[in-house]
């Protein structure tokens, strides 16, 4: 397949990292990602390269790391889902996958974050400015 037909696919994966170097391939010891990129290999029988929205050191556990990676498989996203889970160890889940269009959406547009408001918290000295500002009192 050329490159027009790679897909991209969206990862939720939650891990215990007690037995791992940490997310990123290592060379002195076995990482998160390494383990999903051979598992998904050995699906699609194409070598992948999984992104992570972040890293964790040696040790770290995760709940809900979002990665990606890109293949000209033709194989439906529930088969990859299910065959990954199937040959991944007990200590690494992915919990959701899909694919979505377009490179650039790829794993930096998917890192977790907190929706914040932006709010100043400038002092006025004022209670009623405070109130009338944020619509109430805290």
């Amino acid at each position: 397949m050329t490159d027009k037909n790679m897909r991209n696919f969206k990862m939720v994966v939650e891990y215990d990292g007690s037995a791992y170097r940490g997310w990123q391939r290592q060379k002195n010891g076995l990482s998160i990602q390494q383990v999903l990129e051979e598992a998904i290999k050995k699906i699609t029988a194409q070598k992948v390269s999984v992104i992570g929205s972040g890293r964790t050191d040696a040790g770290v556990h995760a709940l809900n790391q979002v990665a990606s990676f890109r293949c000209a498989t033709k194989l439906p996203v529930n088969s990859i889902y299910r065959g990954v889970n199937s040959v991944l160890p007990e200590d690494i889940v992915v919990k959701e996958m899909e694919e979505v269009e377009g490179e650039k959406e790829r794993a930096k547009r998917w890192k977790l974050r907190l929706e914040e408001q932006s709010v100043s918290w400038k002092f006025t000295g004022s209670e009623f400015e405070r109130t009338m500002k944020f619509g109430g009192r805290f």
